[in-house]
């Protein structure tokens, strides 16, 4: 087999044992406790950006109904006014939202290895996914009303529930 097919062969192997490895509650539980901070502030930042009584995603390809495709970004279909094909300087003014505030945002995902950060207004939910794997995504989550749910079953949804502290969980989200 030529080196080319052996790589590619070791790398889809890779892969695939990242999109279905379990999450470890246990590494994600410390990984919160290292960084308890850094989610406090997250949490509190997406709780001033206000978007009507919708969700507010921050990504380092989202801000609010805006996705990044390659270079440019473009709002989702059904959002209100639509963008298209803008620059991240026109989206972050569109959202109301400086460049500085945006790096904040990344720094403090980073920090926390999380892939976005989003906060339901309307629901006061505040989530931060910290790992995907097939039919699973599994968030560190944060109830305006400090209630923390109870695992439970939701037709094909299976939301498993473990307490962390201060009104923090975490919920995997496994679709069977």
């Amino acid at each position: 087999m030529k080196m080319k097919a052996k790589l590619a062969i070791v790398i889809s192997i890779g892969l695939l044992q990242g999109c279905i490895w379990p999450a470890d509650l246990s590494e994600i539980k410390d990984k919160f406790e290292d960084d308890f901070d850094s989610f406090v502030k997250l949490n509190s930042m997406i709780k001033q950006e206000r978007w009507g009584t919708n969700c507010f995603h921050v990504a380092d390809d989202r801000v609010g109904h805006t996705r990044r495709q390659g270079i440019y970004w473009n709002s989702d279909l059904a959002f209100k006014p639509k963008i298209k094909n803008a620059s991240i300087k026109q989206v972050l003014s569109a959202a109301n939202l400086s460049i500085e505030r945006y790096n904040t945002y990344l720094e403090l995902l980073d920090d926390v290895d999380g892939y976005f950060i989003v906060h339901c207004h309307g629901k006061g939910v505040t989530s931060v996914p910290v790992h995907r794997n097939v039919g699973c995504v599994t968030a560190v989550k944060n109830n305006q009303d400090g209630k923390i749910p109870k695992t439970r079953e939701e037709g094909r949804f299976y939301f498993k529930i473990a307490p962390l502290k201060a009104g923090w969980y975490i919920e995997e989200e496994c679709y069977s």
